[in-house]
């Protein structure tokens, strides 16, 4: 159940991995120093690319303290929280829009985005400015589609499909229909969102490392 950042063993985590949007994560790894920009995040069966996130004052939010360094980590660019200026396209395809929004951030479309809404055009579509992860969140339900951050860092505009999963060596510790969770111990492979497991279409995966045990809570629509 080994983890890694660029490499570097990590012994204690905590990610959130949504099935829409992008996801986050605190860790420590067992190096003394801190790491910077673009980095890789791997476990058993996933491999996510992302950056050292950035604090209020636009320092990276990362340090070492005995030996070990605590780093939080976005998935993509981390620029999706950036402020755009306001712009107004007229009969433009969806595609052109979600490039123009992303790269007025410093984010990438996914090129194997396939939301059938973005060859659509847009009669008028207007952003009166701000953030772009609300741009985005206009412009997909527009769309009609869902928008996530892919593991190699892009953003992906598509349909939620659901496949079925059934990650090698998971063991389900308790499920609870009330509050559709469950809490599953994994060993040689992540459980993923986007996917169907036990039965439910996974909306949410929350991971707890530690330097005994790997834990996820999976959340279901």
């Amino acid at each position: 159940m080994s983890w890694s950042l660029n490499g570097t063993p990590v012994p204690k985590a905590k990610l959130q991995h949504p099935a829409t949007g992008t996801w986050t994560a605190v860790l420590q790894t067992l190096d003394d120093i801190a790491p910077s920009g673009a980095v890789t995040l791997a476990l058993p069966g996933l491999s996510l690319r992302g950056v050292v996130a950035k604090r209020k004052d636009g320092t990276e939010d990362a340090g070492v303290l005995g030996g070990r360094c605590t780093v939080r980590l976005v998935g993509g660019a981390g620029k999706l929280g950036a402020t755009i200026s306001g712009q107004h396209f007229r009969a433009a395809p969806g595609r052109l829009v979600a490039e123009h929004l992303l790269q007025a951030a410093g984010e990438l479309l996914d090129p194997a985005s396939d939301a059938s809404g973005l060859q659509t055009l847009l009669p008028h579509w207007a952003y009166f400015g701000g953030s772009c992860s609300a741009a985005l969140e206009e412009l997909s339900q527009a769309l009609g589609c869902d928008w996530w951050i892919t593991p190699e860092g892009l953003v992906h505009l598509g349909d939620l499909t659901w496949p079925a999963t059934s990650p090698a060596g998971a063991l389900v510790l308790d499920a609870r229909q009330d509050l559709r969770r469950l809490d599953v111990a994994l060993e040689d492979e992540a459980l993923m969102p986007r996917t169907t497991y036990e039965g439910h279409k996974i909306v949410t995966v929350d991971h707890v490392l530690t330097e005994r045990t790997w834990r996820a809570r999976a959340r279901w629509s």
